[in-house]
């Protein structure tokens, strides 16, 4: 496969966060922006083989744009509704129904939307 090969350096094995990180950058990459990116350890660092550069990486994190301008990236979400009262339900935690309220005002272009 013909593309970029990127050296993710803040993506190390250790500690567990960064190791934790690294999968989850992998993971979005792969499933949302390129089916055929691959990853590897090399000296300490995720190496990433992509069709993206680095910019277009960039991008695709902080606007969600993908190939011909096209929003893709959306983020896992950060609420887990089987968790112990999330604020999903009517007799659920009113903090955290209002924190919930609070991230979906700050949705202007529905790209975080359920």
């Amino acid at each position: 496969m013909a593309g970029h090969i990127l050296q993710l350096r803040g993506c190390t094995p250790e500690p567990l966060g960064n190791y934790l990180k690294a999968l989850g950058v992998f993971r979005l990459i792969a499933e949302q922006a390129d089916p055929q990116a691959r990853a590897w350890w090399k000296n300490g660092v995720l190496v990433l083989h992509t069709k993206w550069s680095h910019g277009e990486l960039v991008s695709f994190f902080l606007d969600g744009i993908g190939d011909e301008r096209t929003l893709i990236y959306s983020p896992t979400p950060i609420f887990a509704p089987w968790g112990g009262r999330p604020g999903f339900y009517s007799d659920g935690n009113e903090i955290a129904k209002k924190r919930l309220a609070a991230l979906r005002n700050l949705n202007p272009s529905g790209r975080f939307s359920d």
